[in-house]
C-alpha cells in the first residue's frame, strides 16, 4: 500500500479490513501484502494487543515518507478466524446493484440480508498510517480500536 497524499495538518488513518482468505494464505502473508516494502524498516509487533489468541503485527518506520513530519510510522495487526461450527452472524455477502442503463430517475436498491458469515477462513487487518509527529496519540487510538474488536 502506498500512503494517500494528504494536505494540511497531519492526521492519522486507521483502516479496518476483513477479507476471505485465499487457499493457504496466512496472517503473516496478509500483513506483508499490506505494506509496500515490508523488508525495509519493519519490526515485529506481535506482542501488542490482539483480539484473538494469535496475531501477527508489524511496525514500519520509513524516514523517506512524510519526511517533513519526521517520517512515516505505520502499524499493522493481522489475524484470522476459521468458520465457526455454528454461525449465525449478520455478515452480508458483497452484492452489486443491478445494471440500470441510462435513465433520468433515481433507482433504489435494497441488499438482501444474509444471516450467515462469509464461508471459510477470514483474514482481518487493523492498520495505522501515521507519522512521527503525531504517532504517540495515533498509536493510542489504534490500540483502542484493536482492543475493542470482538471477533465472533
Amino acid at each position: 500500500m502506498t500512503p494517500p497524499a494528504k494536505k494540511g495538518q497531519p492526521s492519522p488513518t486507521i483502516l479496518v479490513m476483513a477479507k476471505m482468505a485465499k487457499e493457504g494464505e496466512t496472517p503473516a502473508a496478509f500483513a506483508r501484502e499490506l505494506l509496500e516494502n515490508p523488508a525495509k524498516g519493519t519490526s515485529d509487533l506481535s506482542s501488542g494487543p490482539c483480539p484473538v489468541e494469535h496475531c501477527v503485527g508489524l511496525e514500519l518506520v520509513d524516514k523517506s515518507i512524510y519526511s517533513k513530519q519526521g517520517g512515516a510510522h505505520a502499524l499493522v495487526m493481522t489475524f484470522e478466524r476459521e468458520l465457526p461450527r455454528y454461525d449465525g452472524l449478520l455478515f452480508e455477502t458483497p452484492q452489486e446493484p443491478p445494471a440500470t442503463g441510462k435513465i433520468n430517475t433515481p433507482v433504489a436498491f435494497r441488499f438482501e440480508l444474509q444471516y450467515r458469515r462469509m464461508p471459510g477462513k477470514i483474514l482481518y487487518a487493523i492498520l495505522l498510517d501515521s507519522n512521527a509527529q503525531i504517532f504517540d496519540g495515533a498509536k493510542a487510538d489504534w490500540e483502542a480500536v484493536v482492543k475493542s474488536v470482538v471477533v465472533e
